[in-house]
């Protein structure tokens, strides 16, 4: 997760909210009006924007906006109590909704002195320290399978990350490990403890659907972005060790991530670099960094 020189020094550069909170049942005559149940409060509208906005948001992440401009517009109604009147428009950010506030309390651990190229067992051990676990971070790197570059008659082999950690994570000169690496010792871990907890490989699914499937129902997400939100780097290149021995091109300054929550237009992450803590990054830009490292995401469910 760092920004490091080429091989053969430095290899690795360093929805919906659920439903009993927000329910709208409309009258089949417009000027009638509608009763809107939002968390904790009921507010009487008139129809004509309310109905427009259900018909057409595009996502859970305006539904979700959708109750946070309620809530806000709570204040304003009260004085009439069940009187009529329009809602004001919700703030916008290039067209769409701004997202309501949603931010999970997870404890923190810094990377830097210890696991310089640690950063995917670091965020790993914080999910499973919220879960409430009793592990440390070199009792989970013990569980990483880890594989190095290495030269061998002048051609430079290396492992495949999907499968290996490449180098260790308390080497400043190693790389680090793709989704399927975490995912699997997550599961070891639950299994040899007997937890009730799966590891998943979330990498297919949207930022907004991670939010709304883990995020708003108090579960983190383990999120692969960069380091301090740099462009990519096309970096070393090496053979893989595997019978075809395909070439593989590791992509530096990846960096890995606890997503902890959102507040509008921002997400929140426990960043274990340099001591970054809890820190609001902008979404537009995380995400575009999220897809440069093949928009690799972990979390888990109970089962």
């Amino acid at each position: 997760d760092h920004n490091r020189p080429a091989i053969p020094a430095s290899p690795r550069t360093p929805g919906k909210r659920p439903s009993k909170e927000r329910n709208l049942r409309s009258h089949p005559s417009v000027e009638a009006g509608v009763t809107l149940a939002c968390k904790e409060y009921t507010l009487t509208a008139t129809l004509d924007s309310v109905m427009e906005r259900e018909q057409n948001k595009k996502s859970y992440a305006i539904e979700r906006a959708f109750c946070s401009c309620l809530q806000r517009e709570k204040a304003k109604f009260s004085e009439s109590k069940g009187g009529t009147r329009n809602l004001s428009p919700c703030p916008k950010k290039n067209g769409e909704e701004i997202m309501s506030t949603k931010k999970i309390e997870v404890p923190y651990i810094d990377q830097t002195a210890s696991w310089p190229t640690g950063c995917e067992s670091v965020s790993s051990v914080m999910l499973l320290q919220f879960l409430g676990l009793d592990i440390g971070v070199d009792e989970f790197v013990s569980f990483l399978p880890k594989y190095p570059v290495r030269k061998e008659n002048n051609v430079w082999i290396g492992g495949d990350p999907s499968q290996y950690f490449i180098g260790t994570p308390e080497d400043p000169d190693s790389f680090g490990c793709y989704a399927p690496v975490i995912s699997s010792v997550l599961n070891e871990i639950f299994r040899q403890r007997n937890l009730p907890w799966k590891a998943k490989n979330v990498s297919a699914l949207s930022t907004d659907t991670l939010l709304s499937t883990f995020i708003d129902h108090n579960i983190p997400v383990i999120y692969w972005a960069t380091i301090d939100l740099l462009e990519h780097r096309e970096g070393p290149v090496w053979k893989l060790y595997s019978e075809d021995g395909a070439s593989f091109q590791w992509r530096s300054n990846e960096h890995c991530m606890l997503l902890t929550g959102y507040d509008g237009p921002d997400l929140q992450f426990n960043d274990p670099w340099h001591d970054h803590g809890v820190i609001m990054y902008d979404r537009e830009l995380t995400e575009r960094r999220h897809r440069e490292m093949y928009s690799m995401a972990v979390s888990v469910e109970p089962f």
